[in-house]
């Protein structure tokens, strides 16, 4: 595919828009290139449709429209991948894109569904499934008389056909195939047919690449697969291949028919891929090879995919082309269970009956994909800030089977497990980076990968139990400032706020500090989340905000304002009283000077005489008067006022309650009382009582003590046993404690003194715990309170026996690397009488169990202990006891002596650098000792550990400092490690310097003691960590368009580590503003970069230099310079224009004000003509244009073209300048358009005339009528006369004048010829058109015609009709439409009018067809006309096989069906026996026997039926008559070798009758009878055993015959039958079949044959005969 001079088959994506604004379509492909144009037909909107065809169009597809200059559609389907297709619903006020639903397809074919995606591994070539074909267009190869083909192959099928072609004309035609090993090519020539037959092995077909090639020059014919070639001469000489047909790839298709294809067995095609066909013939000119694009030149393809060969192996090797029986019943459905999964495979469906079978076509499927085994975690995650982070990742490896077609990115909050994860989702596009977000700052998350099938998804395995099994998923968030700051709350009173606040909901981080603001000061910072703000003023505004901060910054909270609470009001003057008379007072007052809030209402309280106030005025309007009326006369009042706020009223008088009685009422001057006469320590609770002029309110209760005194009288304590070590104690309280009392408790013994602290509460019991066991002891209490104390009596108690206290440690003695010598003391306490008791224990640790070393030993008190491990804790303790218990001394830890050290594992790195690595080693498991030093030893990854010997590179250098890696790299023994490097041995980890970046490495560490030393084994590599790039390289640079830059370069002198993206930065040459331009990622080089940036500018000199990112930072390369090409100018001004004449006008301009380049001419564009002017003269910028179009509306445009550096920069075409050139009479009319409506009615249209010319068209039609046909009278007399002419005959009339582009002419005549002109007129004159003829429509006919039929032969009849007058036509025929009809065939045949008979063939024989014609004159048709005809009798088609069914040895029953199509009446049918009539019989049968026949024979049986036209024979059966007797056996010839040997010699039987299982030999001996006797009985009696001889004598032909049984005169004694009788009920019970009994008879016959009378050995053969012919029932009945 190219565009615009670029390339896009190159199997990446690419992005195409396409859009269409009225008549104008824009492409726009990579949002790079772009491209409109306009519709030809001006149309602006595109009209309704059948639909939406995508990536191609169906075979038999009509296309109404017509290519037109370059606009052409391509026919060619599209073979590739697409993706996101869109299409624009609407265009405004916004855009609707709507994605295309792919499943809602009404058809598919050739394509991939949308689940199964686009294939990513493939290889070039097409892929050929299997029984189809790849059809390539006729001019790839047409023959010749020299010519080469070749092309690369590969298949797992052992037979494959690889190309055919053929002419249709002659018997010309080429086939290649495989099969069974051997490469076929057949080329059939000018009548002579050529075979070239090579064997080419077997290994074509081991799913690997073969090139193959053929060749014929003149008359050799050659051909070759791989190293295998052969030649041939062909056959006629150098003759020419001439074929016309399509050149077939891997197949044909099942419906063609050649002899070719006949006799060969590979139709289905080949298996596999194709690719690199190329061509060479003698009939291209020049005949040279040429390379076949199969996507371009193939015109159809059937189960061939041409975007590329899967690269995966064939698992199988030269396997057949036989299918797999999925399922078999009557269903109309099935599941096939057993498939691979994402495997392509193809399937069809064979319907079996009674008549036979037949299969449908091969239908292509592909099983369901699975989710991927194991998906690898994130190769990389780190934050973009505390909300975002970016992950790469790598796609799944392995065995992938189906279409990853998304990756989702999870997070999981490692600090909340329960909260949902952070997911993203992105396509499966090719990119292997997202970013997360919404994540919370200041958050540890594992971050892993999924990757999605539509079957489900497959997540990368992560631990949250342990962040450090691959770092790579761990991510820390950092911190951000706080989000959802809380305002501040507050707590408010008169003068001061106590402020709390929460922490943010979002801390984002760990929080510093808060920072409080009152009215814009800060007045607290730190981390506590309460202030209080004092010293504030009654009921006034304070503004706060509060400010979280993280260490990454600060949040403020919104503003929120608080008031302090509110007092009552201040003082108030005593109102001021005047009397107005006698019944009333007015009031006054002022405000108070302390409103101490907001003001509410005041209220004025009256009592009269000293009574109860009553309140007379309450008002909130604030007034400061009130005038009391209707007061009685002569009476005192008091007035009293009061003024309320939200904090209260002015108190009037307060009140005290004790214990809840009124001890105190006063006024409000009275602030304090005394109260005496209470107890000492006594409880009192205390209210006061504010009262205002509206009532009275009491506050809080108060509760208060008197002061203590000492307290007086005794204490009782109570003592009483608990254990050997402890007891309880109690007591009572003093008669009168005086205060809050506490106790103590105190005894003394022999050992000392203690104390017990007794709490406040007397009665209740106290434990005395840790006493000494078996010891006196003497307790008191004492109470006390602030005043005094009062003590107890004393009490003595003696404590119960207990085990022994006090023992000590065991200690060492002595120690050796195996053994210790154990010590110990007896117990301070034994705690009870008696003797005592030692027991030694010993443990290896505190979790294993201990080993009892001594047991209740009495005069023991060390032990030596051996077989111990060396330099290792072992903890021991001793147990002594007595009859009142046992006591277990604490665990003693000893050590054994060292040794040399045991096993070290090896060193593990512990932080890696890019220069550096600190490694760390675990101490071995057994040191046996103090490990002196370690011995490190650092070798390169290419350095076996074999090639380490410690023993002869072991250094005792001190240095802590690494060595560099230059001598240590050298391939030389003596360089296999570096220095080794020896630490002190309590220094766990060391750090090696100057190492290279992103190397392998490996380590090994010796540990030491004072003893030996012993090494580890090699450590696992590891490697070290990137740093910055070096020798970044500088680019190659190009300039491909003016405004783009294509970059391309090498690799980098070394990586130093994986390598992220390659970064390109320019500036303008001269300048220091560098931008970056693009990103790549680090593929393999060569790498390139389009640089296409809209500040590109044309022919402008820039600079480019390349840096380098990888995991470690980046580095920079250098400066170098390009100058884009050269572009199109810019600012054209429009040109200026002239109007000399209506034919010429002058055109002047100016040069462009940006040339971008050179300016290398101008073109004059109207647009057409189009005129070029050099731009050699600057100064004559100007032309005469000259034989133009008048009056006409011309817009004038200048087209500048530049270039430079050996480019074409472009040219700009500036903006139009209108003109109109003068007027003239019209020119250009086109023919006028006649259409017949009816009889009277023509509709006549014109066209504007192409060249106007001047204004104010008018147009002027005229009509003559030329010729009236129906005017003829309809009855001609002999005296009749001809009509007179009508009277507008020949002459011409005006018949409309206007503007309109139509004129319907109506009243005309039937089926009359008239002609029109017309008159085109403008302001300046007019011109005529052309004269145009039509003829009205006829009428409706007043007869149909005359119609005969009769049958030619059994496929064909004749048919005849008239052609009807003029007057019963009602006018001229136009054609006739013939119908034939029978119970199988409708088809109907047009005819011209100048047919008036015909010949229908290909009808079926003894058919009757219902023939029908009718007669069109154009506008009518006549009524049917019909007639019935049958065809004569044919020959019979559809004789089936017939069945053949055996019924003897010698006769068959045939049985068949009648024909499908007997096309007659059937006469007869005849039996053919191998080719031989045996027999016939009528057409009522469908049975016949055919007997006479040989048993155990092959017979071919066919059944011919015939009617009175021919006969038919049916396909051949064969049949086996069944198995008889062996028959024509010769006497055996005997041979007396010794007196005990007789050789017996015997040919085959004449006739075998069946397959010879084996031959019996017979044997019986002859004895001596007396005269008369027929047999021999054997007897019992008296005397012992009696014979009796009797004999039947038999001709000699039935003794020697197997069929004894026709020897009629056979009689047997009573016994010889009883026995038979016996042996048949035997057999039948043993199920032995009668031909294997009769087998077993003889042989019985022939083993007791020495024993039977010769009348029993007769009969015994006769019997084993007569059951192999007859079987058990007849020899019974014979019997």
């Amino acid at each position: 595919m190219v565009m615009g001079g670029r390339r896009y088959n190159d199997g990446q994506w690419h992005s195409i828009v396409a859009t269409r604004r009225g008549a104008v379509g824009t492409i726009v492909v990579n949002n790079q290139y772009r491209g409109s144009a306009s519709a030809s037909s001006g149309s602006t909107i595109i009209g309704e449709n059948t639909g939406m065809f995508i990536g191609g169009l169906p075979e038999d597809f009509t296309l109404l429209r017509e290519d037109s200059g370059d606009a052409w559609l391509v026919r060619q389907g599209f073979s590739g991948c697409l993706r996101d297709v869109s299409f624009k619903m609407t265009d405004g006020p916004s855009e609707d894109w709507k994605s295309l639903d792919w499943a809602k397809a009404t058809n598919k074919e050739s394509v991939y569904e949308s689940w199964e995606g686009c294939p990513i591994q493939t290889v070039e070539g097409a892929h050929f499934l299997g029984h189809g074909y790849l059809e390539m267009d006729r001019d790839v190869f047409s023959g010749g008389q020299d010519f080469d083909i070749s092309m690369d192959f590969r298949t797992d099928q052992l037979n494959a056909l690889l190309l055919f072609t053929y002419n249709r004309q002659t018997e010309d035609y080429m086939l290649v195939e495989l099969e069974a090993g051997i490469l076929s090519l057949i080329l059939a020539s000018e009548g002579h047919v050529t075979e070239l037959s090579m064997w080419v092995g077997l290994s074509y077909c081991d799913g690997d690449w073969k090139q193959f090639s053929l060749a014929k020059h003149g008359p050799l014919l050659s051909a070759a697969v791989n190293d295998w070639a052969e030649e041939t001469r062909g056959v006629g000489g150098a003759l020419r291949l001439r074929v016309d047909s399509p050149l077939y790839l891997g197949g044909v298709p099942g419906e063609l028919i050649h002899p070719a294809l006949d006799s060969r067995s590979h139709k289905h095609g080949l298996g596999g891929c194709i690719r690199g066909l190329t061509v060479r013939s003698d009939e291209t000119n020049p005949p040279v090879s040429q390379s076949v694009n199969l996507s371009v030149a193939s015109r159809r393809s059937v189960r061939v995919y041409l975007d590329g060969c899967p690269n995966s192996e064939s698992g199988y090797n030269c396997r057949g082309n036989d299918s797999v029986l999925v399922y078999s019943g009557r269903k109309t459905q099935a599941i096939d269970q057993n498939l691979q999964p994402f495997t392509e495979y193809l399937y069809r469906i064979v319907a079996l009956a009674a008549g036979g079978w037949a299969a449908g076509p091969w239908h292509r499927g592909r099983s369901r994909s699975k989710v991927p085994r194991s998906v690898p975690p994130p190769t990389s995650v780190h934050s973009l800030n505390g909300f975002t982070a970016k992950v790469s990742w790598a796609p799944p490896t392995g065995d992938i089977r189906g279409l990853i077609d998304r990756y989702e990115l999870n997070a999981y909050n490692r600090d909340q497990p329960e909260v949902p994860p952070v997911r993203a989702v992105y396509l499966a596009n090719g990119n292997y980076t997202g970013v997360l977000r919404g994540l919370t700052p200041s958050t540890r998350y594992i971050v892993t990968v999924s990757a999605c099938r539509p079957v489900g998804c497959t997540e990368s395995l992560h631990d949250d139990n342990d962040e450090e099994k691959d770092l790579r998923s761990s991510l820390t968030t950092p911190e951000e400032a706080p989000d959802a700051v809380s305002p501040p709350a507050a707590d408010s009173s008169p003068s001061s706020l106590y402020i709390t606040w929460e922490p943010p909901a979002r801390p984002n981080g760990v929080i510093t500090e808060y920072l409080l603001y009152h009215n814009n000061h800060m007045v607290y910072r730190g981390k506590e989340r309460q202030q209080d703000i004092t010293g504030l003023s009654v009921y006034s505004t304070h503004v706060l905000v509060l400010s979280a901060c993280t260490s990454a910054g600060c949040t403020n909270s919104s503003q929120v304002t608080m008031l302090t609470s509110q007092l009552p009001p201040g003082p108030l003057h005593a109102p001021k009283l005047t009397l107005l008379d006698s019944r009333t007072i007015l009031v006054e007052w002022s405000r108070p000077s302390q409103v101490n809030g907001a003001l509410e209402f005041y209220s004025v309280f009256l009592s009269p005489d000293g009574s109860e106030p009553v309140l007379v005025y309450n008002s909130s309007e604030l007034f400061e008067d009130h005038t009391l009326r209707d007061l009685t006369p002569g009476t005192a009042y008091t007035i009293t006022l009061s003024a309320c706020t939200g904090g209260g009223c002015i108190i009037t008088s307060y009140g005290l309650w004790r214990d809840g009685r009124l001890i105190l009422n006063s006024s409000s001057s009275q602030r304090f009382l005394v109260v005496e006469g209470l107890s000492p320590w006594s409880r009192h609770v205390l209210r006061l009582q504010a009262c205002t002029a509206r009532g009275c309110g009491k506050g809080p209760m108060v509760e208060i003590r008197t002061l203590q005194t000492a307290p007086e009288g005794p204490i009782l304590l109570e003592l009483t046993n608990q254990s050997s070590r402890s007891l309880r104690a109690r007591w009572t309280a003093p008669p009168r404690p005086n205060g809050n009392l506490s106790y103590k408790l105190y005894y003394k013994s022999k050992d000392g003194d203690g104390v017990v602290d007794g709490s406040t509460v007397a009665g209740s019991w106290v434990s005395v715990t840790d006493l000494q066991p078996y010891t006196n002891y003497s307790f008191w209490i004492r109470g006390c309170n602030t005043q005094g104390c009062v003590e107890s009596l004393p009490l003595n108690v003696t404590t119960t026996p207990a085990a022994p206290d006090g023992l000590s440690p065991p200690s060492l003695t002595h120690a050796t690397s195996s053994s210790l010598n154990v010590s110990w003391s007896a117990p301070a306490h034994s705690n009870a009488p008696g003797p005592l008791r030692y027991s030694l224990q010993m443990r290896t640790s505190p979790q294993r169990p201990g080993v009892r070393l001594v047991e209740n030993a009495t005069d023991t008190f060390s032990y030596h202990v051996a077989g111990l491990s060396p330099f290792t804790q072992y903890v021991f303790r001793v147990v002594v006891s007595h009859t009142h218990g046992q006591t277990v001394g604490p665990w003693a830890t000893l050590r054994t002596a060292e040794d040399i050290p045991g096993p070290v594992d090896p060193p593990a790195v512990s932080e890696l650098h890019p220069r550096s690595v600190i490694v760390t080693w675990v101490p071995p498991s057994q040191p046996n000792g103090m490990i002196t030093n370690y011995t490190l030893y650092l070798y390169p990854s290419f350095i076996s550990s074999l090639d380490f010997k410690p023993s002869s590179v072991f250094s005792t250098s001190t240095t802590l400092s690494s060595p560099g890696l230059n001598q240590s790299l050298m391939p030389s023994t003596e360089a296999a490690h570096l220095n080794p490097i020896i630490v002190p041995g309590n220094t766990p980890r060391y750090t090696f310097l100057d190492l290279l970046p992103y190397q392998t490495y490996r380590l090994q560490v010796e540990a030491c003691s004072s003893v030996g030393c012993s090494v580890s084994e090699m450590s696992q590599e590891f490697r070290t960590l990137p740093a910055p790039p070096e020798g970044v390289p500088a680019p190659h640079l190009y300039s491909d368009t003016p405004t783009s830059v294509i970059l391309s370069w090498g690799a980098p002198e070394s990586n130093n580590g994986p390598l992220e993206r390659w970064l390109i930065e320019r500036r303008v040459a001269g300048t220091k503003q560098v931008s970056t331009v693009g990103h790549l990622p680090p593929d393999p080089p060569p790498l390139s970069f389009l640089d296409s940036s809209s500040a590109l500018s044309p022919w402008t000199s820039y600079q480019y230099r390349l840096v380098l990112h990888n995991q470690a930072g980046n580095t920079t390369g250098p400066w170098v310079n390009i100058t884009t090409r050269p572009s199109r100018p810019a600012g054209l001004n429009p040109p200026r224009v002239k109007v000399l004449g209506p034919q010429s006008l002058q055109v002047t301009w100016s040069p462009p004000l940006i040339p971008n380049g050179e300016i290398h001419g101008y073109e004059i564009r109207l647009p057409e003509p189009r005129i070029f002017h050099d731009s050699g003269n600057a100064s004559a910028l100007n032309i005469t244009i000259k034989d133009l179009i008048p009056y006409t509306n011309y817009s004038i445009t200048l087209l500048s073209c530049s270039n430079g550096g050996g480019h074409v920069g472009g040219c700009t075409e500036s903006l139009p300048m209108p003109a109109t050139t003068l007027p003239t009479i019209p020119e250009g009319l086109e023919p006028l358009s006649v259409v017949a409506v009816s009889e009277s009615f023509l509709a006549i249209s014109w066209q504007p005339p192409s060249r106007p010319n001047g204004p104010n068209i008018r147009y002027k039609l005229l009509r003559r009528k030329t010729h009236q046909p129906l005017a003829i009278a309809t009855v001609p007399t002999v005296t009749a006369v001809s009509p007179p002419p009508s009277e507008d005959l020949h002459r011409w009339l005006h018949v409309y004048s206007g503007t309109k582009l139509f004129y319907q002419d109506k009243g005309l005549s039937r089926f009359t010829r008239y002609r029109y002109q017309l008159e085109v007129h403008n302001d300046v004159g007019y011109s005529s058109g052309e004269i145009v003829e039509a003829v009205t429509m006829a009428g409706v006919p007043h007869h149909p015609p005359s119609l005969s039929a009769h049958a030619v032969n059994h496929t064909a009849v004749q048919v005849d009709w008239t052609q009807p007058s003029l007057q019963d036509l009602q006018g001229e025929v136009d054609s006739y439409f013939l119908t034939i009809a029978s119970a199988q065939l409708s088809q109907n045949v047009t005819f011209p009018r100048e047919i008036v008979s015909t010949v229908i063939s290909d009808l079926w024989p003894s058919t009757t067809y219902v023939l029908s014609v009718q007669v069109s004159n154009g506008a009518h048709n006549t009524t049917k006309a019909s007639v019935n005809v049958t065809t004569e009798d044919g020959e019979p088609e559809g004789m089936s096989t017939p069945e053949v069914v055996p019924v003897n040895s010698s006769a068959v029953r045939v049985l068949w069906f009648p024909p499908l199509q007997p096309n007659g009446a059937v006469t007869g049918y005849y039996i053919y026996l191998n080719d031989l009539l045996h027999g016939s019989v009528d057409n009522s049968s469908g049975s016949y026997l055919l007997g006479d026949l040989m048993p155990f024979t092959v017979y071919n049986v066919q059944v011919e039926v015939c009617t009175v036209y021919a006969c038919v024979r049916s396909n051949v059966t064969q049949t086996t008559t069944v198995e008889d007797l062996p028959s024509d056996m010769a006497t055996p010839h005997a041979h007396v070798i010794s007196p005990r040997v007789v050789r017996l010699d015997w040919s085959g039987p004449g006739r075998p009758s069946g397959i010879m299982l084996g031959y019996d030999v017979l044997r019986r001996t002859l004895r001596s009878c007396a005269v008369r006797s027929t047999g021999v009985t054997v007897g019992e009696g008296s005397g012992g055993v009696k014979f009796r001889c009797s004999y039947l004598q038999c001709p000699a032909s039935h003794v020697q015959s197997a069929a004894m049984e026709n020897c009629s005169q056979l009689s047997l004694t009573t016994s010889a039958v009883e026995d038979t009788m016996f042996m048949l009920k035997t057999m039948r019970t043993a199920a032995l079949t009668p031909r294997r009994a009769g087998s077993l008879w003889g042989w019985v016959t022939a083993a007791v044959g020495g024993f039977l009378t010769p009348q029993k050995a007769v009969s015994s053969a006769v019997v084993g005969a007569s059951m192999t012919a007859m079987g058990y029932d007849a020899v019974e009945a014979r019997l």
